[in-house]
């Protein structure tokens, strides 16, 4: 089960899913319930500001509409549910002040030591969800970096 706006479940979610699994469960085997696997993305975003944007509100919009508050929310990644480029770049390009995406880069934490150019889609297994935090205290959660070129 994937919890309403949290990545993780509390005790008291992880008792009733382990009593709603009981009910089905064979005489002799025991419910328990794994934690999920998750794929923490680290996201660099390169886009070119309008000559009348100030670069700084520029880069605070983008990384507040990618924040765990809005695009990376939990609830809208559950498992095995891949990270779309187009629906990434339809956020960022509809922030004020950008005039174009130039580039955007991800690394996937644990499975690669440099960044590459983002595919359409980056695959999530069917076991893992996606997380990117961007908490600068919890790094190995994911994090968003934005890079502004021109405006003011």
């Amino acid at each position: 089960t994937d919890p309403k706006s949290s990545f993780a479940l509390v005790d008291e979610q992880r008792i009733d899913l382990v009593n709603l699994l009981n009910r089905y469960r064979m005489a002799g085997s025991e419910s328990y319930i794994r934690q999920p696997l998750y794929a923490s993305l680290d996201i660099t975003v390169t886009l070119c500001a309008l000559p009348s944007a100030f670069q700084g509100d520029v880069r605070a919009s983008v990384i507040r509409a990618l924040s765990v508050k809005t695009f990376f929310h939990p609830d809208n990644f559950t498992f095995g549910t891949p990270l779309e480029r187009s629906r990434l770049e339809a956020v960022v390009q509809s922030q004020p002040g950008v005039d174009g995406i130039t580039s955007i880069q991800y690394r996937r934490r644990g499975y690669q030591s440099t960044s590459i150019e983002m595919p359409a889609f980056v695959p999530i297994g069917r076991e893992e969800v996606l997380r990117v935090e961007n908490d600068p205290s919890l790094p190995e959660f994911g994090s968003v970096m934005v890079i502004v070129n021109g405006g003011k």
